[in-house]
């Protein structure tokens, strides 16, 4: 949720404004999507140390550039649209044609991606807790769990499948969630409803 707000909010004013201020929260993106993730984390983890809140800083510092990128697109469409040249001619501000009329129009494409952000950031948070970088040996986590079955994989092997198995169902489920969204928010499929 602070990755997809933050990254909305860059994508809103860098589509809206394009310019400078456009081009280098862009090439930003770029180079942060060249890194893998699990570099970064520990890259970050390794400066800041371990915890909840560092952990949650580590994943809304990588999952906000795809919401930037889709806001930013969407709003360079949306905002030479007809509707919004006509609230520009009655005399709305910037903010009030951002706020009133672009971003309404932007969330449909956020909730679906928000649904696979949230799967994705499942799976990191599972990653990093497996690497003995997450959320911490005395907070319960399917990464952390399943760390602590690889030990006993022979002799309990229910230890490490029952949450691998949880986290593949998991996620399988959020993201059919979101094809599910996908669908029932395009446009195109409003006379089958």
């Amino acid at each position: 949720v602070l990755g997809g707000g933050i990254g909305m909010l860059i994508g809103l004013i860098a589509g809206y404004k394009e310019g400078l201020f456009d081009n280098i929260v862009m090439r930003i993106g770029d180079v942060q999507m060249g890194v893998p993730f699990i570099l970064l984390a520990l890259i970050i983890l390794a400066i800041m140390g371990g915890g909840v809140d560092k952990l949650i800083i580590v994943l809304a510092l990588q999952s906000w550039v795809p919401y930037a990128r889709v806001v930013r697109g969407e709003t360079l469409k949306l905002k030479n649209q007809d509707f919004v040249e006509a609230s520009r001619a009655q005399g709305s501000s910037d903010l009030r044609i951002m706020i009133k009329h672009i971003l309404p129009n932007l969330l449909a494409p956020n909730i679906i991606l928000g649904s696979f952000s949230v799967a994705q950031t499942i799976e990191r948070e599972a990653a990093l807790s497996f690497l003995g970088l997450g959320v911490g040996a005395d907070v319960a986590s399917w990464g952390g769990i399943l760390a602590t079955g690889r030990d006993y994989i022979v002799e309990a092997w229910w230890i490490a499948a029952l949450p691998g198995i949880a986290i593949v169902i998991t996620v399988l489920s959020i993201n059919v969630i979101g094809d599910w969204f996908r669908d029932y928010l395009d446009p195109r499929n409003v006379e089958q409803r």
